[in-house]
């Protein structure tokens, strides 16, 4: 069985909190170059798409990986689904120890049974 190289410490978003950070972020690709603009106050950075980098929010410290810049850009940008929303489907392939393929992805953004519950 092939050992799947995890990421550490990933956070799976609820959907509230993806739909305040959507509301918050921007993202546009420019070349090799992916700006980052915070809708809240007029601020705009820049990171290199093929490092990943980090987003200090309220909600938590947000990793975006090169694999999800790559997906979102060329598979579901133009779909409708924000950058968020792909890192979270690729966190949530991580976290049930699977490796994300664009498939595995596009099942999973485009089911509705992934929404998370809180169990208390």
């Amino acid at each position: 069985m092939k050992k799947i190289s995890t990421p550490q410490n990933i956070k799976i978003l609820t959907d509230t909190e993806i739909t305040v950070l959507n509301y918050s972020y921007d993202f546009e690709i420019k070349s090799d170059l992916i700006l980052v603009k915070s809708k809240k106050i007029n601020r705009t950075v820049i990171h290199n798409k093929k490092e990943k980098f980090y987003l200090n929010t309220k909600i938590s410290r947000i990793t975006i990986s090169p694999l999800a810049i790559q997906t979102w850009e060329y598979q579901f940008k133009n779909e409708g689904y924000t950058l968020f929303e792909v890192q979270n489907a690729i966190n949530k392939l991580y976290v049930m120890y699977q490796e994300p393929s664009q498939n595995d992805i596009s099942k999973l953004l485009k089911r509705n049974t992934t929404k998370i519950t809180e169990i208390n």
